[in-house]
């Protein structure tokens, strides 16, 4: 069976399902059931189309999540929440590929949409762009606690530790008491 049967033909979405060791895009392979299991994205994805009860499609890349309805608006909020719930960390190459088209949009005003962009980003080792997204994201939502302890951690990992340490401060002056949050101010303070 050809696994272009089950995948959605986007653009840029070749990159996602590249990651199959084989030589071309996945979405145009003829590989067999069993194969296809073995995929860990595919398997993913079926995954997470289960548990919104939905197809692959329809959970993923349809308009149910938030993308362009009859009106032509995009709910960035909902891509946003969409992310958060599939865990933007764990599956960071499908809320790349899904959220990427939207992030230069003027109308997007959304931290929640940045947020979890930036934590797709950030899971990947791409930790300039997830600051660049969290700082957007404090555009709109200066005193977001998540957002300032996503900064914070990916300032660690440039060893920016002042930085890091003003950050994770922060969050835990909105959001008090936190164990994360303060075990990293302890563990950046070491560092200073």
């Amino acid at each position: 069976m050809p696994l272009d049967a089950d995948l959605p033909k986007l653009e840029g979405i070749a990159d996602v399902y590249s990651n199959n060791n084989l030589n071309r895009p996945a979405y145009v392979q003829t590989i067999s059931k069993e194969e296809m299991e073995k995929n860990s994205l595919t398997s993913k994805l079926k995954k997470i189309g289960a548990t919104f009860g939905k197809t692959i499609d329809d959970a993923l890349f349809g308009n149910a999540y938030g993308e362009e309805s009859d009106g032509g608006n995009v709910d960035y909020e909902a891509l946003g929440n969409w992310a958060e719930k599939i865990d933007a960390y764990k599956n960071a190459d499908i809320v790349i590929a899904k959220l990427k088209q939207y992030k230069d949009d003027k109308e997007n005003k959304s931290s929640e949409f940045f947020n979890n962009l930036g934590v797709a980003n950030y899971s990947i080792k791409n930790t300039d762009e997830a600051i660049k997204l969290y700082n957007k994201g404090l555009e709109f939502h200066p005193d977001s606690p998540n957002i300032l302890y996503n900064l914070g951690a990916a300032f660690f990992d440039k060893k920016e530790y002042e930085k890091s340490y003003e950050f994770f401060k922060k969050s835990n002056e909105i959001k008090p008491n936190q164990k994360d949050t303060l075990n990293w101010i302890d563990y950046v303070s070491k560092r200073l």
